[in-house]
């Protein structure tokens, strides 16, 4: 209730006042006692009003602020406080002087709402003006209408001459596909339930409904292909859809080429050795699309980078060094002649990162002269190298991991000492 409160509004009225011109005090007082002004909403601290424009101009929003003794009108005066700030401090004054509750709402008034509706599998569309105890009434011209001597008084509200100017020559049924993705941008500024499709409030959003990837499971491989979103209630011909009480425009190709959507609309299959490549299709779709995937045999979330692992075998003549490039830590994948081959079938396959794979293999074969898989053994100072291994197992087997192998020079097959101290300084480099 305002009438709780006139000590509060009494401050801000005389700090409005002093501010305001004699003329500009005068048409405030006229403002009031004409009953232009209605109460939009009200909390503890501040109150909005919309200043009535009658047949010609537009409607103003009035917003005072009880407690900083603040007021702010998006009408383009110049001056401190312009008439509209004055009339609603006068008729707000008035009020608590009263204990009456100012105005929300005029028999005279109308406001504009907007109305979806399905036209044979397309979606219309149609602008109305509505009046308390009134029947609604299409509303073709927000501009024409105000030009016009006589019309209606109409309370506009955020986003209505948004709307007026996106609809341009249109007026009302089936919304030209052309036309959509302006007519929602205006209609999102208008909030509150100004909004209906066949009767039923709605919003709209400008988040585009797309296809998405759906990943399955299918044998021991996968099967990929493009589905509708399962928020989509109904899907209209000319570019918009109705899901979760939304509605929001339609972006069937989603940035991706028609071939590939083609051939993701019918479904491809993978094999389980082709799981890389519906990673990378994963991968590569993910910024677009939203990708659903039920299988539990596909890697999750960051990408692991590969590792080397090195494993020396010892005895007493011969040293022998294995190179291996594997994912997971422990190794759950091993990389052999550029294929992945799962070393845990029961782990998911892990996404490659080829880019590190080529660095690490090219760094091997720099420092080392040699290859992933390949073993090189010497004979000699085995039992000293031995000797110096960081780790043995009972086998006599030694291993050592790197994601990025430090330069130690190049290492020639035939010094025992010197393949022992790569293999001992080889440690876990990120």
């Amino acid at each position: 209730m305002l009438a709780d409160k006139p000590e509060k509004y009494d401050k801000l009225f005389k700090a409005i006042q002093k501010k305001a011109t004699p003329q500009v005090w005068s048409n405030g007082v006229s403002l009031a006692r004409d009953k232009r002004l209605v109460k939009e909403s009200e909390d503890a601290d501040s109150v909005s009003f919309v200043v009535l424009a009658g047949g010609r101009g537009k409607s103003l929003e009035v917003q005072l602020f009880s407690e900083e003794l603040e007021w702010q009108c998006d009408c383009p005066s110049p001056a401190d406080v312009c008439e509209h700030v004055a009339a609603a401090i006068i008729t707000l004054h008035a009020a608590d002087k009263s204990g009456e509750e100012v105005p929300t709402h005029r028999a005279e008034i109308a406001r504009l709402a907007y109305r979806f509706y399905d036209e044979d599998g397309v979606l219309a569309f149609e602008r109305v003006r509505t009046q308390e105890g009134a029947r609604e009434v299409p509303h073709m011209s927000l501009l024409r209408e105000r030009a016009s001597f006589g019309a209606p008084t109409i309370m506009e509200a955020t986003g209505d001459l948004d709307v007026d100017l996106a609809m341009g020559t249109w007026r009302r049924g089936k919304v030209p596909r052309t036309e959509m993705a302006k007519l929602l941008a205006a209609l999102v500024k208008c909030g509150g339930d100004r909004i209906s499709y066949e009767r039923q409030p709605v919003q709209v959003s400008l988040r585009a409904v797309m296809p998405q990837l759906l990943v399955e499971d299918a044998g021991r491989g996968f099967f990929a292909r493009l589905v509708g979103d399962p928020d989509v209630e109904r899907m209209f011909k000319n570019g918009a859809a109705l899901a979760k009480g939304q509605i929001r425009p339609v972006d069937a190709d989603a940035g991706i080429q028609q071939n590939e959507r083609n051939m993701l609309e019918r479904g491809r299959g993978f094999d389980g050795g082709d799981a890389q490549d519906l990673q990378h299709l994963i991968h590569r779709l993910e910024s677009k699309i939203t990708v659903r995937s039920t299988t539990t045999r596909l890697a999750q979330g960051e990408v692991e980078p590969p590792r080397l692992v090195l494993e020396n075998t010892n005895d007493d003549e011969r040293l022998s060094v294995l190179a291996t490039l594997v994912y997971g830590d422990p190794a759950v994948a091993r990389v052999d002649r550029g294929a992945l081959t799962m070393l845990d079938a029961k782990s998911p396959v892990p996404f490659r990162d080829e880019r590190e794979e080529n660095r690490l293999a090219t760094r091997l074969f720099g420092d080392w002269g040699s290859r992933s898989g390949d073993v090189r053994s010497s004979r000699g100072r085995t039992r000293s190298a031995s000797r110096r291994s960081s780790t043995r197992s009972s086998a006599g087997r030694t291993r050592t991991s790197c994601a990025s192998p430090a330069r130690h020079g190049r290492t020639s097959p035939c010094r025992a000492g010197r393949w022992s101290d790569a293999c001992r300084s080889m440690q876990v480099v990120r």
